[in-house]
């Protein structure tokens, strides 16, 4: 029975893995074909990680695609397992995959009144923040320093670049520290279009 069991485990992590590779190659039919494989065997065997990890990549594709209620209704089921879980990953990593949706949202939607677009810019920014705190818990400089920049990418949207710039400002210094210099490119070219 354990062999079952772990053969399946790792049949679903090659489905996750499978579907990242097709995801990142823009092929979201394959990656949603995969990751609902993993969906179905991670059910199967209770495997609430599986499963969140699967609602995870099932909502990044439907964010790519521009289908934000989907996308929001499955990074919101994985949020659930994650906080049952007790997950700091996990849920920093949904918290910020919403915030994306509200922001892309707001970006991306036709006919958004400024009220509704504020509104969505302002859901971005909880769940960036809780995702930010989350990180900062966890002593994680990588996850602080991308929520930093997603705020203070909103920040810029919105045109108030005093704001965008303090946060990417704190974003820099994080990376700089990290040494992660593509982030440092990406952050430096952010600060000189504000």
């Amino acid at each position: 029975l354990s062999e079952i069991k772990n053969w399946k485990k790792g049949m679903a992590k090659c489905y996750i893995r499978l579907g990242w590779e097709k995801y990142l190659h823009g092929d979201f039919a394959k990656a949603l074909d995969f990751d609902f494989k993993a969906l179905k065997t991670g059910e199967e065997m209770q495997n609430k990680k599986i499963i969140s990890a699967a609602l995870g990549s099932i909502g990044s594709v439907y964010k790519e695609e521009g289908d934000y209620p989907k996308a929001l209704g499955y990074f919101f089921r994985a949020l659930k397992i994650d906080k049952e879980l007790e997950n700091k990953y996990g849920i920093s990593r949904h918290l910020g995959n919403i915030g994306i949706v509200y922001k892309d949202q707001a970006e991306r939607q036709q006919n958004l009144n400024k009220t509704k677009k504020d509104s969505l810019y302002q859901k971005a920014l909880d769940y960036y923040i809780m995702a930010m705190k989350i990180g900062e818990e966890l002593g994680d400089k990588n996850r602080v320093s991308i929520q930093l920049g997603n705020i203070g990418n909103v920040y810029k949207n919105q045109a108030n670049y005093p704001m965008a710039l303090d946060y990417y400002f704190k974003a820099l210094k994080l990376r700089r520290e990290l040494g992660t210099k593509d982030l440092i490119a990406s952050n430096l070219g952010n600060i000189g279009s504000v």
